[in-house]
């Protein structure tokens, strides 16, 4: 194939040395048709249809092989961009999933109790089945005593209190138990966060008001806000509905003894 490539190239700088011939008047026209007719005998010549088949089939090589090459580069472009999608895909998922698993990791489990009985404002008796008489210390509120063992320490806004949350759970048979990092404190008694229904958005703050027995408290002014670490989680929401209650003196804030308590 390499003679004849050296051969088609030998005819083109021919072509383009007779061009220039003619160009700068160095060739005189009227012997051209002798010229032709040379050129039409060295076609039409064996040796000439046997350069041309040659010629063609060196051109038809050389397509092939630009083909050849172009279908492999595209198999190649095709084969990369298969594994790029393939990889932006597994990418896609696993951050779906991750943010799944995140999702469900933030989501808190709501354990279903029944309630027993109110013991005080902040406390409350439960069954979990598992579990009877749980004594459970409202997280993040304090109301005034009532039911304290040393009687000086009760008070009558701790009545108020109690009486407040004995109405709020005057028909509920069954709570929602939230935990927080710790779950017991020195009394034995079980910290939770109470919800009144188990469908609720733990994080919205409007459900932490409305559904939260801890919120509702807080909100209608029944209890002050208090702070144990490590249960802070909805300490800056307690903070807020308490400020609330207390610049419009609900519940127990209308009282000045309340405030000093």
């Amino acid at each position: 194939m390499g003679k004849i490539l050296d051969k088609i190239v030998g005819i083109f700088c021919l072509t383009v040395f007779v061009t220039m011939l003619i160009n700068h008047g160095k060739i005189d026209f009227s012997g051209w048709d002798f010229f032709v007719g040379k050129a039409k005998e060295a076609v039409e010549s064996e040796q000439g249809q046997a350069l041309i088949e040659e010629t063609k089939e060196t051109s038809w090589n050389i397509a092939t092989i630009f083909i050849d090459k172009f279908k492999t580069d595209s198999e190649k472009v095709k084969e990369e961009y298969n594994k790029q999608k393939n990889a932006l895909t597994e990418s896609t998922a696993a951050a779906a999933e991750s943010t799944e698993t995140t999702q469900t990791a933030q989501t808190p489990t709501l354990i279903r109790a029944n309630l027993e009985v109110v013991i005080d404002g902040d406390t409350i008796l439960v069954n979990t089945g598992d579990r009877t008489g749980v004594k459970v210390r409202l997280i993040g509120v304090d109301t005034p005593e009532s039911v304290h063992s040393d009687e000086s320490r009760n008070n009558e806004y701790g009545t108020m209190a109690s009486d407040y949350t004995k109405l709020l759970l005057k028909n509920t048979t069954v709570v929602y138990l939230q935990y927080d990092e710790e779950q017991n404190d020195t009394y034995g008694r079980d910290l939770c966060y109470v919800w009144l229904k188990e469908d609720v958005d733990t994080s919205s703050a409007q459900d932490i008001s409305n559904y939260m027995l801890n919120g509702i408290l807080l909100r209608n002014g029944y209890a002050h806000d208090k702070v144990f670490v490590p249960n802070v989680k909805y300490a800056d929401v307690f903070a807020q509905l308490r400020e609330d209650a207390e610049s419009t003196k609900a519940g127990l804030w209308q009282y000045q003894e309340f405030e000093n308590l």
